[in-house]
């Protein structure tokens, strides 16, 4: 493992995901140092690694238009280009440490938990652009010296989260008075709060551990559930009609990890329960709404 303090470069710093991620490299005593460019820009990367020269890079960014269709949008093409090129550009100014941001969209539905080595089968373009470049740069970094890891997101929440995903979308409707509208929510999800998820990464980025990391919660639970403890948190659960939305076309039943590698390998567990997490979230959201 490694104990020293690093030089970490973070692209994405100002992202949902990337903002905690430098918070929490920080708290393990690296020095974390936020991309300041466009990561598309072969230029901008080169001046960034010449000018910190750090050893690591966290690839937390993953750049698309506003309003895109997200998990079908042709720009995955391109973010997969860009990625690839900015570990071999990071790699040749001196960083022997790469950590990629992947998702639980690689794999398939499942029954139960997932374990790393579970074949990739990605229904959406999303899910099969993150999955080309981590097998791509894993391949690349088997030839090469670099130690490449990789996180699997499941679903991070908490503070900074966008707006229109849904435990951010329920809090600001219970928050405003309306009513929330919702499918019958029996898909299961694995819900971790963001903090952690960072911290994750985190020890990840700090370790020689080489390969893909699930990242998300040991416990998977229902999108029913989810919505309920928020109303019963915000005191207003008769605003919720659960079971007026019909189901999402294609939406998997079940998203669920299998955290072992996560726990044993870097013998790392979350420091936060999820009503506690729920209940930061909603402290952060009303907050900002008073600010605002």
């Amino acid at each position: 493992m490694v104990t020293q303090p690093s030089r970490i470069l973070v692209t994405g710093a100002g992202g949902f995901i990337g903002s905690h991620v430098v918070t929490a490299l920080e708290r393990r005593g690296a020095e974390a140092i936020p991309f300041e460019g466009d990561y598309h820009d072969e230029d901008a990367v080169e001046a960034a690694t010449r000018s910190h020269s750090p050893v690591a890079l966290v690839h937390s960014a993953w750049r698309l238009a506003p309003g895109s269709s997200y998990l079908d949008d042709p720009a995955h093409i391109e973010e997969l280009r860009a990625s690839l090129r900015l570990f071999t550009l990071s790699h040749r100014a001196g960083c022997v440490r790469l950590v990629g941001i992947g998702t639980c969209l690689e794999y398939d539905a499942s029954a139960g938990p997932t374990p790393e080595d579970a074949p990739l089968r990605p229904r959406n373009l999303y899910g099969a652009a993150k999955a080309a470049l981590f097998m791509s740069a894993q391949a690349w970094a088997q030839s090469t010296d670099v130690s490449f890891g990789w996180a699997r997101l499941y679903y991070p929440f908490g503070p900074g989260e966008a707006s229109q995903r849904l435990i951010p979308t329920v809090i600001n409707a219970l928050i405003r008075g309306e009513r929330v509208a919702t499918t019958a929510g029996l898909q299961r999800r694995s819900f971790l709060y963001v903090e952690d998820a960072a911290d994750a990464i985190a020890a990840i980025t700090l370790s020689d551990a080489t390969g893909a990391f699930n990242v998300g919660s040991a416990e998977a639970s229902s999108v029913r559930d989810i919505v309920e403890r928020l109303a019963q948190l915000m005191g207003r659960p008769e605003l919720v009609d659960i079971g007026t939305l019909g189901p999402r076309p294609g939406d998997p039943d079940v998203l669920w990890p299998d955290t072992r590698r996560l726990n044993d390998v870097l013998d790392w567990q979350p420091r936060k329960s999820l009503d506690q997490g729920l209940a930061d979230t909603v402290a952060w959201w009303r907050g900002t709404t008073t600010s605002s």
